[in-house]
């Protein structure tokens, strides 16, 4: 079976608790990768890493280079395409 994937892609702020949903996810074997389209000091970095559950799966405008480094150069043009 194929890994499964969700990309939450968000502002940086919930105005719902993330963890709920993103535990039943995972309990699924899906992983979670958390996007937020600010800067960290704008971020809420503790719902993203909620939802995540990893350091390395959040991602900011301060580190999406670091995205194309794990993931590589196409998932980050898809991504980006979709702006």
């Amino acid at each position: 079976m194929a890994q499964r994937l969700v990309v939450v892609i968000s502002d940086g702020r919930s105005s719902r608790l993330p963890h709920t949903i993103a535990r039943r996810l995972q309990a699924e074997g899906i992983s979670l990768l958390a996007i937020s389209l600010k800067y960290p000091d704008d971020s809420d970095m503790t719902g993203l890493m909620a939802i995540a559950q990893d350091q390395q799966h959040v991602f900011t405008l301060k580190n999406i280079e670091s995205f194309e480094e794990v993931f590589g150069m196409a998932s980050f043009l898809v991504i980006a395409h979709l702006f």
